[in-house]
């Protein structure tokens, strides 16, 4: 037996050990860093959320990760070191989006004993040196030199022995590190060093502080302009610095992590070793710290790190449990937390304990774990398998999907028809490679289909339960067709570029050929049964045509091997047992042909098959799951593959000409079709599935119109469940705007254009990034048309954007359901004008958005938003019903709060409502004023309006007595009134 052992890594790790936040990738880009023990991953803070950038694996465990930026550069640099003793400076390179090694060595020693509480690396706030504390006793130091280049490395004596923390100082003429220790009688203190360069020694630093809590463990430094440092123990936190002492009693905890939440260092989270989440705040005036103050957030994963992003965004990386992103709230939950898990990322680690075991007794073994520590402790079930990551999903019955092209010679993919129980759509790719609802006139689409295929000569094939139809792909008329005979129909076909197989009631096998604009019955079979299922998948030299077809029989049980195009029987494979296939598929694998054979509880046969005799030998049997399997092949990196959907979906491929079969995270997919797309080149043919309906894999990058399919009832919506649907436009996935927290759904429902990158107008504005514009070429006009949304009165407003990069500022009309309005000169440059807004009741479930061409630049649309009001607000039910309002303008009269300016008001109510503030009135009339008290009962029907409304007013004085406003158009008007007191002469 070898002793040598051949180890490979099964999983990456999970494990977050380290992380930062900074300007990595570029001057602008806010990016999150984070270290998995071998690996690093580059993430990108966007309005849509974290985006990964980079996963690059590291040669050793990461000890130090820390951003730094060196003088006269405009991005941040990464210093990487390892357990081993190595390190590494890495820079971004925006031209090839890769790493590039700025510098590297080894800082080992031959002599020294490495540090009992780990190694530790920092680095200096003027980036002057890089600390590291490796060995005890042993102070290593990397020089920077003035052009920001690393010098040799050299080391300096250091008496503490015991050290538990060090942390370079902030605001020090000179490189200043204070070390948190503990000497021989286990009593702990902080001492300050300056590093003196050229003598290559310390001196005594400004200041130090003996005796601290015995559990003392984290130093923070503070950023100017306070300075200083926080020293964290297990029952006290204390604010240290050269001219002040602060401290706090907090409850006993063990703080594992800490984030700085502002760049002055006022605010920081700590993430203890129970989860809970606490914000430390220093409370000061200008430069003098006054006191501490500390709050108990919430409970998150124990944090191994913490890194506050933005918006009240922080990443949560655990080395116990699972990694999240949370959002802090302003307001407590129920349960008194102040935490919003957003997402969570699996970490496997720390294994205590594994076992393999074959729990569904399919031959596959799956590792089950004892994973994670203390409250984050879980069993875990490791398996092999393909991973597919869902996008969408909508409940539909009776679907299955085929892919088609509109040419024989074209590489990819352009329809895709999805047939439902009583009707087929089609979608095609357009030019932004999105797929579009389309007409194909040749085909049916008041029934369902049963199979589709690509034919010779430019042609699809379509076959129904009552003909079989060739259709061209390129002028999309019918062709040809071919008809049941009268008192039969179709119940199951297959079909390839030139050949048609079907089976009528009866057992009647018909065997049709495909020509140019021909569709040929060549040969007709009884068989004493029903046919279950059928195929000839082309597995022979000619990739178009089949000379053998397999079928499936009722009552009897079997399997079939004819011959083409005589149907003259060569094989018969009874099959056993009482479950009859429900799919059969030819296909090869490594220059070996297979039939394979699907049953209805879930088995799967194999048998090798002699092409030129139809001989079936080999016979295997497998267990995929427990509910019928459908076959359908597909191909990647040109190789051929087989996808088994099931209850548990399967890929079937060959290595070393032994079939194997590898599970799919995903669940009851009844139906897959492959969907090769331009827009994701080199990547081969790309899987669809279908989950008791339909969804996208995030392989695929586009949206199929889903609710304009779905048969769902219309719905009376309460007050509680308020219909809301946000587009934002030209957008190819969902955005999530971190600045109000709203969803925005990937862009859909229009019938043309294109996106482009957009150009925000105002500051209100929603932070989105793209906009959908209608060039001439599409026509003058162009609509959104938004269906199933339920009957009600609704706020549906739209937001414009400029194109980036282009100057023009088009002028065009909008019209909602009919109504039109025309955009006014200088629309971008005034916040009221960058949006429209009409109050109205839809009662036919859909609403539809119109953008029409004047000749004065191409109509753009940024984003769409349909929110839901209360039937009674404005005007009683009834009235809703009559009227469709526009809104003009939203005034808040007095000393608005900013709070509410320039974001919305959002209230449950009445729609979200933006309120522009005036002071004054046209003629400069009243005197403005503001409450700060609480005002009771604002939200109680039928009064729809927010709180601050009524927290300012503008008040009549003795010498202007009327206050004025002047409207240039007939409107509605909705005025709201304040009740002023005055109490010794002061308003309230």
């Amino acid at each position: 037996m070898s002793t040598w052992n051949y180890v490979v890594t099964a999983h990456k790790p999970t494990n977050v050990t380290h992380s930062c936040v900074g300007n990595f990738t570029g001057p602008q880009d806010l990016n999150l860093i984070v270290a998995k023990c071998t690996r690093i991953e580059i993430h990108l803070l966007s309005p849509q959320g974290l985006q990964p950038m980079l996963d690059v694996p590291i040669y050793g465990r990461i000890a130090t990760l820390e951003l730094f930026r060196p003088h006269g550069e405009a991005q941040d640099y990464l210093f990487v070191a390892t357990k081993r003793y190595k390190f590494c400076v890495l820079q971004w390179d925006p031209e090839t989006s890769e790493l590039v090694t700025r510098a590297m060595g080894d800082v080992s020693d031959r002599i020294g004993r490495p540090t009992d509480n780990g190694q530790i690396g920092i680095i200096d706030p003027d980036c002057r040196l890089i600390g590291l504390h490796l060995y005890d006793g042993l102070f290593k130091v990397i020089p920077f030199d003035n052009k920001g280049q690393l010098k040799e490395a050299f080391s300096i004596r250091l008496e503490e022995l015991q050290v538990l923390d060090i942390k370079f100082l902030f605001g020090c003429s000179k490189p200043t590190f204070v070390v948190l220790y503990q000497d021989n009688r286990d009593a702990r203190h902080v001492k300050t060093y300056e590093v003196a360069l050229k003598d290559k020694d310390f001196v005594e630093g400004p200041w130090s502080q003996n005796n601290l809590d015995n559990g003392a463990d984290l130093l923070i430094p503070v950023p100017p302009p306070l300075c200083g440092v926080l020293i964290i123990g297990e029952e006290t936190i204390v604010y240290c610095s050269a001219n002040a002492f602060k401290a706090i009693p907090i409850r006993p905890s063990i703080t594992k992590a800490y984030g700085r939440v502002d760049p002055d260092g006022s605010r920081y989270l700590l993430g203890d070793h129970t989860g809970l989440l606490s914000l430390l705040v220093i409370t000061h005036e200008k430069e003098k710290v006054t006191g501490l103050k500390i709050e108990a957030l919430g409970e998150t994963s124990i944090a191994s790190t913490i890194s506050y992003l933005d918006n009240a965004f922080v990443y949560i990386g655990s080395s116990y449990g699972d990694s999240q992103l949370i959002k802090l709230n302003l307001q407590p939950d129920a349960k008194g937390s102040y935490v919003d898990v957003l997402e969570r990322y699996v970490n496997l680690g720390p294994i205590v304990d594994f076992s393999v075991v074959d729990l569904e007794r399919q031959g596959q073994g799956q590792v089950v774990t004892c994973s994670g520590a203390y409250k984050d402790g879980s069993l875990r079930v490791v398996r092999n398998e393909i991973g597919i990551n869902e996008q969408a999903s909508v409940e539909l019955q009776g679907i299955k999907m085929w892919s088609l092209r509109s040419s024989t010679d074209d590489p990819f993919d352009t329809f895709l028809v999805v047939s439902f129980i009583r009707d087929t759509r089609i979608l095609a790719m357009n030019i932004e490679d999105e797929l579009d609802e389309v007409e194909l006139e040749g085909f049916c689409s008041l029934v369902q289909t049963l199979f589709c295929h690509d034919a010779v000569h430019n042609q699809l094939v379509q076959v129904t339960s009552s003909s079989v139809r060739l259709v061209s792909s390129t002028t999309r008329e019918l062709r040809n067709e071919w008809h049941a005979p009268e008192g039969f129909s179709i119940n199951v076909a297959t079909a390839n570029a030139t050949q048609v197989l079907l089976a009528t009631g009866g057992g009647h096998l018909v065997y049709l050929e495909i020509g140019d604009g021909i569709l040929q019955e060549v040969k007709h079979a009884q068989l004493e049964y029903e046919v279950s299922c059928l195929d000839i998948n082309p597995i022979g030299e000619n990739p178009n045509q089949s000379h053998l077809a397999a079928v499936g029989m009722w009552t009897e049980i079997s399997v079939r091997i004819f011959s083409l195009p005589d149907l003259n029987l060569i094989t018969k494979e009874h099959l056993g047992g009482e479950i009859i296939p429900r799919s059969v598929l030819l296909c090869a694998f490594e220059g070996i042909s297979y039939l394979l054979c699907a049953l209805g509880d879930g088995h799967l046969l194999n048998f090798m098959l002699n092409t030129s005799s139809g001989e079936l030998t080999d016979r295997k049997k497998v267990s995929l799951g427990t509910q019928p399997i459908t076959l359908q092949t597909f191909s990647s990196k040109n190789t051929t593959h087989v996808f088994a959907a099931s209850d548990r979906p399967t890929v079937i491929y060959s290595s070393n000409k032994k079939l194997l079969y590898s599970n799919v995270n995903l669940k009851e997919v009844s139906h897959m079709c492959p969907f090769n797309s331009a827009a994701i080149p080199d990547r081969g043919r790309k899987k669809k599935k279908v989950k008791e309906g339909l969804s996208m894999t995030a392989l695929l990058q586009f949206l199929l119109l889903l609710l304009s399919f779905a048969s769902l009832g219309h719905a009376e919506v309460s007050n509680r469940e308020l219909f809301k649907m946000r587009i934002s436009c030209g957008s190819l996935q969902n955005v999530s705007d971190m600045n109000r927290m709203r969803a925005w759904t990937a862009d859909k429902y229009y019938s043309g254009g294109i996106a482009a990158t957009a150009s925000r107008t105002s500051a209100i504005t929603p932070v989105l990034g793209t906009l959908r514009y209608f060039p001439s070429d599409y026509g003058p006009n162009n609509c959104y048309t938004i269906d199933k949304v339920p009957k009600g009165h609704y706020m549906v407003r739209i937001f414009f954007a400029l194109i980036a990069q282009i100057e023009e500022v088009p002028q065009f009309d909008v019209s909602i359901e009919g109504t039109l309005y025309s955009l006014k000169s200088g629309w971008n440059n005034a916040a009221d004008q960058a949006f429209l807004e009409v109050l109205m009741f839809l009662m036919e479930g859909s609403v539809s958005i119109c953008l029409h061409d004047t000749g004065h630049g191409d109509p753009a649309i940024f984003s769409i938003e349909i929110l839901q009001m209360d039937d009674n607000a404005y005007f009683s039910t009834q009235e809703n019903q009559v009227y469709i309002l526009r809104t003009i303008k939203r005034l808040s009269c007095g000393f608005a709060q900013l709070r509410f300016l320039p974001d919305y008001g959002s209230d449950h109510y009445g729609g979200e409502r933006f309120w522009l503030h005036i002071s004054t009135l046209e003629e400069e009339a009243g005197l403005p004023t503001s409450v700060r008290t609480r005002i009771e009962n604002v939200m109680l029907p039928p009064n729809f309006y927010p709180e601050f409304l009524y927290e300012s007013a503008l008040v009549s004085t003795s010498s202007q007595p009327s206050l004025t406003y002047i409207l240039c158009l007939f409107e509605f008007v909705f005025l709201f009134f304040s009740l002023i007191k005055i109490r010794n002469g002061n308003i309230s």
